[in-house]
């Protein structure tokens, strides 16, 4: 499971801990935080495009030009971040407009302060200075990757093409999610990868790569640039949206749920019939909705439980029961920090150095809970939390019938046995 199915629509995304880095090209102001860092890459020929036409979701996007007779245009670089990270995944929407014809498009870079990309194009890594993962498009718009390591055969970097199921090509004139990830090598060892996946499928994927002989060089910046395999017979441009990187797996957006009020008075244990765990088992059209509320992803299933329903047809009415439901997860939430808060400590799990132990939940917000455990405190995000755990400390705190049924609803809805 991606972090994008945790924010519909992309909404907070940048509020989750894993992610460094979120665009969307909304504020006026958008390029300041792009200038972050130790600034080598420019910014360069580009425009702020509004309106609902040519925005993926808000109103606004990025336009990067390729101009008749030129091999590059528009730039559109970070700075470099200190320290940087070991791992990186950049995910990123893009739209090319009618006749493209392909060429270089975005890369994550690990930069020493004295190398910078693509001045230092044709030069070897050493090792200490630099690495890049990159990914191009052939003159058919097919995803490609081209990267400077430790082991390619000359100056310039090696290249790719997808190895993971069938070839896919780009499609000009509507959205396409792209998401590319890196991994570092330990010093000496032959352990660094990267990935590539299109519209959420992994479509390539390399292993065994050598990027570095030191732990100072780290992934600290990401860029977009609009370049062409030849020089461009006339004006061309693509717009790119909705970037995010993170140190995980991002995958694609996902819609924002559709708020349905629930009827007043309507009992939740009628919302679920008894059977209706075997029923999801056999609907197919339900079957991403069921996955992602055995995930734990509660947010999305609604989501999806509430597209289902907007098709219409017999089962509209029993898909949006679901999504009610699942909606009140929040509730066993305020449950738990309820109960903490009046200082009860109910007990669970956590992981201390890769040993699971037993500890008390000395406190718990909106945020986290924090489990006492052998001296140690250990945070815990509420998406951490697997449905078990998050059911277990919710019955321990539960107080009431009302309460219990609930709990028995969701986890009739989540796919849990009783």
């Amino acid at each position: 499971m991606g972090i994008a199915t945790r924010f519909p629509s992309d909404a907070g995304i940048s509020s989750d801990r894993s992610v460094v880095f979120f665009e969307g090209f909304e504020r006026a102001n958008w390029r300041n935080s792009w200038l972050e860092g130790n600034v080598r890459w420019r910014l360069r020929d580009l425009e702020r495009v509004e309106g609902r036409d040519v925005a993926l979701v808000g109103n606004a996007a990025c336009k990067l030009v390729l101009k008749a007779g030129q091999l590059y245009g528009s730039m559109l670089g970070s700075g470099k971040r200190k320290p940087g990270w070991k791992t990186m995944h950049m995910r990123w929407y893009v739209r090319f407009s009618p006749g493209y014809k392909g060429g270089k498009h975005a890369s994550i870079t690990a930069l020493d302060e004295r190398t910078w990309v693509p001045g230092d194009a044709g030069k070897r890594p050493t090792g200490t200075d630099k690495a890049v993962f990159m990914v191009c498009l052939d003159g058919e718009l097919r995803p490609q990757v081209y990267y400077y390591h430790l082991d390619q055969r000359g100056g310039y970097g090696s290249g790719g093409k997808q190895n993971v199921g069938g070839t896919v090509a780009l499609e000009t004139g509507r959205w396409h999610c792209l998401e590319l990830a890196v991994g570092m090598n330990d010093p000496g060892e032959r352990n660094g990868w990267q990935k590539l996946w299109v519209n959420g499928q992994l479509k390539g994927e390399w292993k065994d790569l050598r990027w570095r002989t030191a732990e100072s060089l780290n992934w600290n910046s990401w860029s977009f640039l609009i370049g062409s395999n030849d020089k461009a017979p006339g004006e061309q441009f693509l717009l790119v949206d909705n970037v995010v990187v993170a140190t995980g797996y991002i995958g694609p957006m996902v819609k924002r749920p559709v708020k349905v009020a629930r009827k007043e008075g309507e009992s939740v244990w009628k919302l679920i019939a008894e059977k209706e765990r075997a029923r999801q088992a056999g609907d197919g059209s339900a079957g991403e909705a069921v996955r992602l509320a055995k995930a734990g992803d509660y947010a999305a299933a609604a989501a999806a439980y509430e597209e289902l329903a907007s098709g219409g047809g017999k089962d509209a009415e029993r898909f949006l029961s679901m999504a009610h439901v699942l909606k009140r997860v929040g509730e066993l939430r305020e449950w738990i920090v309820d109960g903490v808060n009046a200082g009860r400590e109910p007990k669970t799990y956590v992981d201390i150095m890769g040993v699971r132990l037993r500890g008390k939940v000395v406190s718990a917000d909106e945020a986290r809970l924090t489990v006492a455990c052998m001296g140690n405190e250990v945070g815990l995000r509420w998406e951490e939390l697997s449905p078990a755990k998050l059911f277990s400390l919710a019955r321990k705190l539960a107080a009431g019938d009302e309460q219990e049924e609930l709990l028995r609803a969701l986890r009739k809805a989540c796919g849990m046995e009783d």
